[in-house]
């Protein structure tokens, strides 16, 4: 959880007498090392990406101090990584506090000096920490039989970043004996085994890493958007009635580990045995399904998502520097029929720019989910690796 309170937050806003502030730090070995003012650019996060996050901004030098022969040591790719924040300053006159959110860690993958009369414009790119992970192992690696999956997934990413600790669900699942060889891409091969108990894998804005389960991260909604309050700028809704899927097939390559969720509600219109007939999902294949106990796991969890019609919503509103993707918020859009519906956040673009008011707005897609007969909305999961 973060230090950040977006209730407290959207509170001071309401009052007035805030200013809206951002800025970015370039770290070195993980400590700051020195703070650019952010002019514009935007941190974007797309959930099931295999690189959650990457980031784009404008930067200037308040001190000048990167002109003096510098950049090259304080701008190293090799060396440094950037973290970006978006927040307020606000208090009465003489006692102004500033408060950010981290936006996320990201490794340096470019930069652009340009040095004008006007003084020296910078403008960076990175990537989350994920990058890290984005190559092969020196070495092959051999995970012994039995080894729980979470301690699997860190014994390969350790092989790119000893001394990684990795926030980390208990799966109560094993894997193994696996044989890696040394041209093993190590994130997607971590990846691999996290969907096999229908996890996922990601750097939160903290730059810590995580694995958790696949979804929502957030029992309740943590924000609220509605019209009124002047937090919807705009709406748009996309509807997809084609075929839903009721029944989600999860097994191993070799096909000797097979499980098989049904909708087997004789009162349900997508009733398998029924008018509707079986209409089965693509296959979940996955090779480190190690029981019918682990593959059904797997299966269920995607049948929750498939019995129902597709809808997909997208908003553009206010900077909230609290919200990010995988969490929950509610709409509420009466003439598109939201009436405080819960969605999950799946893309998110926070702008950096700041002006006239807070500036540019936030571009939030939430995730198409499939509205069950109850009316419940479920996220639509990618479970397979």
């Amino acid at each position: 959880m973060w230090w950040w309170s977006p209730a407290a937050e959207r509170e001071r806003t309401a009052r007035g007498g805030h200013t809206v502030a951002t800025k970015v730090e370039i770290l070195h070995g993980g400590a700051w090392a020195y703070t650019l003012k952010a002019t514009g650019g935007e941190v974007s996060t797309t959930s099931r990406s295999s690189v959650r996050a990457s980031v784009d901004c404008a930067l200037v030098d308040p001190t000048g101090a990167l002109g003096r022969g510098d950049v090259g040591d304080l701008l190293n790719a090799d060396e440094c990584e950037i973290a970006p924040y978006r927040g307020v300053e606000h208090g009465p006159l003489g006692q102004r506090v500033k408060e950010y959110a981290p936006l996320g860690v990201f490794g340096l993958t470019g930069h652009e000096l340009d040095d004008t009369p006007d003084g020296l414009t910078i403008r960076l790119t990175g990537q989350d920490r994920a990058l890290i992970y984005q190559g092969q192992m020196l070495n092959a690696l051999t995970i012994p039989r039995g080894t729980p999956i979470e301690i699997a997934v860190q014994m390969l990413l350790s092989t790119r970043n000893p001394g990684l600790t990795v926030l980390s669900m208990r799966t109560g699942f094993t894997c193994g004996p696996l044989l890696y060889p040394s041209t093993t891409n190590v994130w997607d091969a971590a990846r691999e085994l996290a969907a096999s108990v229908g996890g996922t894998l990601f750097h939160d804005r903290t730059g810590q890493c995580v694995f958790a389960m696949a979804g929502p991260q957030s029992d309740d909604p943590v924000a609220s958007y509605s019209e009124s309050a002047g937090q919807l700028t705009a709406v748009k809704k996309k509807v997809d009635t084609d075929t839903i899927f009721n029944v989600v097939i999860a097994e191993s390559p070799d096909g000797r580990i097979r499980a098989v969720a049904s909708d087997l509600d004789p009162t349900s219109r997508t009733y398998a045995k029924g008018r509707y007939g079986s209409r089965p999902a693509p296959t979940l294949v996955n090779q480190h399904f190690h029981s019918v106990d682990q593959a059904m796991q797997a299966a269920v969890a995607r049948l929750d998502y498939e019995l129902g019609r597709t809808e997909t919503y997208s908003f553009a509103g206010p900077p909230d520097a609290g919200q990010y993707v995988e969490e929950v918020v509610t709409l509420y859009r009466p003439r598109l029929g939201l009436f405080h519906r819960g969605l999950v956040v799946d893309e998110l673009d926070m702008p950096l720019q700041v002006g006239d008011g807070d500036g540019a707005p936030m571009s939030v897609r939430c995730r198409s989910s499939r509205l069950a007969r109850s009316g419940r909305n479920y996220p639509v999961e990618e479970l397979s690796a």
